[in-house]
């Protein structure tokens, strides 16, 4: 069952509890919501909260295949515990493979350009695919995160 923005009551969900929230998202999108995480703290916390209260929703993180050892030790440990099978979006082979070719394994030292090019294949990109893959992402941002986004407080819900 889908709902349409035009269906969505932003101040009614938004007084929701996170595991509230969380079935209404499984409940109203089904496998077009998903926890998206790197795997931080508040990521970890709501996959540990649906699993709680049985809420079966996916769980996708963007995999640029430069992530620490402990991460991916962290993602293993996750799926075993959960009984869960992460979705990993990773950067296109081919655009990788030539990124690294022209400018080397590092070049996020080189320049400001090469860093951004090099976010753009490993993160951007990979992240643009995943995000078609929801009509709602979940996500973790703690509130002392607003600053940083211009807002004044950190709704539970936000259509963008």
């Amino acid at each position: 069952m889908n709902t349409t923005l035009q269906e969505i009551n932003l101040e009614e969900l938004n007084h929701l509890s996170a595991e509230e929230l969380l079935a209404w998202a499984a409940t109203a999108h089904g496998k077009r919501a998903a926890i998206i995480t790197s795997f931080q703290k508040t990521g970890c916390i709501m996959i540990d909260m649906a699993y709680r209260a049985g809420i079966n929703l996916r769980v996708v993180t963007i995999d640029t295949l430069r992530l620490h050892p402990d991460t991916y030790d962290l993602i293993d440990r996750i799926e075993k515990r959960y009984d869960i099978t992460v979705e990993r979006f990773q950067p296109d082979p081919d655009r990788l493979e030539q990124m690294i070719r022209n400018h080397g394994e590092f070049l996020f030292f080189d320049s400001k350009d090469k860093q951004k090019y090099c976010c753009e294949i490993r993160k951007v990109e990979p992240n643009a695919r995943a995000l078609q893959s929801v009509d709602v992402w979940i996500t973790g941002l703690r509130c002392t995160e607003r600053i940083m986004t211009g807002m004044s407080s950190v709704p539970n819900l936000k259509i963008t």
